[in-house]
């Protein structure tokens, strides 16, 4: 199991990752022996999203390729969803502009696991999926490469074929050394930050989570009286207190705040669901 795809899923999901599964994952590959040493950031070029079929079968038309494309994906949500377990078509050869301690070889998808997060790649990641792709970088350099954060490196850096994924805008890719200094003291988790984007209004002003609980906390405080939204807003009003706390000590959320937030999220779920009651419940006497 060390240096397994098993034991990168193992430890993300120790270190409090959401790691889904995708059917199948543990016995796709492409047929070569895995000989892993490192990890390779990748963006899929196609819209935010979660994990999606091309990338476990492949694709087709006039560039077609073989699945899998890679051995996770980065989904919008700040997820992870395990692929294969096996050897991935995702590098190609390698011997591009910073290839750092990681091999040059035209075997290259055998010695590296691959992440496509699931973004366009000419427009920012999200927030919450550059924080998993640093945990996912940390925890492949723990596993596969001794602990050397530089083994994970972007297409752009090792690329023979002048690939500039995982890119922030149009033939853009992203600073890979800032990337590696943060992944190195990555803590894992994947609770959102109250800053983190969510998408943009129709102005194009971004939304963010802090703005989400805000019209959350609004609506429930104003729908009052026999709306039934009181148990929302005094639900919403403790995660907004909590989560404004940990926010004020470390500038985002904490990992080890995980279990609380997530109790106290399904305490929302759970009022959400006794609001749906009420509102139906109201209709029915309108009718």
């Amino acid at each position: 199991m060390p240096g397994s795809v098993a034991a990168v899923v193992a430890e993300l999901r120790r270190r409090g990752m959401t790691v889904h599964e995708w059917p199948g994952w543990q016995n796709r590959g492409n047929g070569d022996s895995a000989d892993w040493c490192g990890g390779l950031v990748h963006h899929t070029g196609g819209s935010y999203s979660m994990a999606y079929a091309l990338l476990a079968d492949g694709r087709g038309g006039r560039d077609p390729l073989a699945g899998p494309l890679c051995n996770f994906a980065g989904n919008v949500d700040g997820t992870l969803t395990v692929i294969a377990a096996g050897v991935a078509n995702h590098a190609g050869a390698s011997g591009g502009k910073s290839m750092g301690p990681l091999p040059v070889t035209g075997r290259f998808n055998r010695r590296v696991m691959g992440l496509e997060i699931c973004y366009p790649g000419d427009a920012p990641m999200r927030d919450a999926q550059y924080r998993a792709a640093l945990v996912w970088a940390r925890v492949v350099a723990d596993v596969c490469g001794g602990g050397d954060i530089q083994r994970v490196r972007a297409h752009a850096e090792t690329s023979v074929k002048g690939k500039w994924d995982p890119g922030y805008a149009e033939g853009k890719t992203i600073d890979m050394n800032k990337f590696r200094a943060e992944a190195a003291v990555a803590e894992g988790g994947d609770d959102m930050a109250l800053d983190d984007v969510l998408g943009k209004r129709p102005d194009g002003v971004p939304f963010t989570v802090r703005d989400a609980l805000a019209n959350l906390y609004l609506g429930a405080f104003y729908g009052g009286g026999d709306s039934g939204a009181r148990p929302v807003y005094k639900t919403v009003n403790a995660i907004n207190d909590d989560l404004g706390k940990a926010h004020a000590q470390t500038g985002k959320t904490n990992g080890q705040l995980q279990v609380e937030q997530q109790k106290m999220l399904e305490n929302l779920q759970k009022a959400v669901g006794d609001l749906q009651t009420s509102v139906a419940s109201l209709a029915e006497k309108l009718k």
